[in-house]
């Protein structure tokens, strides 16, 4: 019986990694392919006095999108960013460190608390 479960085993490993390999797939996002198809929408933000960030994981998926923003805004616009613990605040002060948004912008740090509670 224990060989016929380690045959059936080895036989289901290459759909297993298949599996496994289709969902890392799914989770990957081509943020070129994405800012370029919205150009427009990217374009239009040099009109903007205030850049409200809200609810974003903030993570090295979100770097290419705050790049493109921070290219696109005025050197005046503010930056409202909620966060909702104090691990997410050390994330997002690094994120907004290392893309150099807090050196060359007013960036406002906010317990998103304060945002339902205007």
């Amino acid at each position: 019986m224990y060989k016929r479960q380690r045959l059936l085993y080895r036989s289901l490993i290459p759909v297993i990694c298949n599996a496994i390999a289709d969902f890392c797939e799914s989770l990957y996002k081509d943020t070129d392919a994405i800012i370029s198809e919205n150009d427009d929408f990217f374009s239009a933000l040099r009109d903007v006095n205030q850049v409200v960030c809200l609810g974003l994981s903030f993570g090295d998926v979100d770097v290419p999108y705050l790049d493109r923003i921070e290219y696109e805004v005025r050197p005046e616009t503010k930056w409202l960013v909620y966060y909702h613990s104090d691990e997410d605040l050390k994330r997002l002060k690094s994120v907004f460190g290392i893309t150099g948004i807090s050196r060359k912008f007013e960036v406002y740090f906010r317990k998103s608390d304060n945002f339902w509670d205007r």
